[in-house]
């Protein structure tokens, strides 16, 4: 397992001439990983909202950069992959446990007499359906959102809680004709999700023909899926 002392002092080589993740985003990100890995070594239950979990992690997509520094994405990925490892574990240790999420205790009322101040226009708050705990993480999230919505991952989180949120779609990688492993694995956790389980793959082709996956394969082009 990693800790949150291991993210924060991780050094990424950078890359200029050839893609790489922003450097800013990345570290930006990591901080949020390392808040929630100190969180989970201070006893947190891993169902404690507010805290990244595994999916969270698997849906992230950092922009690219190029012919400016970057960080080396396959340095990157790589250290998210144990990230990943590290929320299931404390999840499963969770869930076995019967470990309870931290609810934050209610703020106590003013005094007698005493009338709080209120200056300027109050904020509308986000319209969310169910409890409070729920309210709380589709607000969180958003506000961790540049775009003001959720990833699918944490939408899926927040439903589960009893929030009514609409998923933001993952935006596509332009450089790209197809998907990454870590968004395609994301993509497949979430779709099992919504399956109640079923993990059965399968690929349909364009004249819609459905194939079994049979297995994966690894070749100097990338990940292949065997079909049958």
């Amino acid at each position: 397992m990693i800790t949150a002392e291991d993210v924060r002092s991780r050094k990424f080589s950078t890359t200029k001439f050839r893609e790489g993740y922003d450097i800013e985003e990345v570290d930006g990100y990591l901080d949020e990983v390392g808040q929630t890995l100190t969180s989970l070594e201070a006893g947190a239950a891993a169902t404690t909202p507010g805290l990244l979990g595994p999916e969270d992690v698997l849906a992230k997509v950092f922009d690219t950069v190029k012919f400016r520094e970057g960080y080396a994405i396959d340095e990157v990925d790589d250290l998210l992959d144990v990230v990943v490892q590290t929320l299931q574990e404390h999840r499963a240790r969770a869930l076995a446990t019967g470990a309870q999420p931290v609810v934050p205790a209610p703020p106590s009322p003013p005094a007698t007499g005493v009338v709080p101040a209120v200056t300027g226009q109050q904020p509308t708050a986000p319209t969310t359906t169910g409890s409070q705990p729920a309210i709380d993480a589709v607000r969180d999230a958003q506000a961790a959102s540049p775009a003001g919505g959720l990833t699918p991952a944490a939408a899926i989180r927040a439903q589960g809680m009893g929030a009514s949120v609409t998923p933001t779609p993952l935006p596509p990688d332009p450089e790209a004709a197809a998907l990454g492993t870590r968004v395609l694995i994301s993509q497949l956790q979430i779709a099992t999700i919504r399956t109640h389980g079923n993990d059965v793959l399968s690929v349909t082709t364009p004249d819609g023909t459905v194939l079994r996956v049979v297995a994966v394969d690894a070749s100097p082009q990338g990940v292949t899926l065997r079909l049958a």
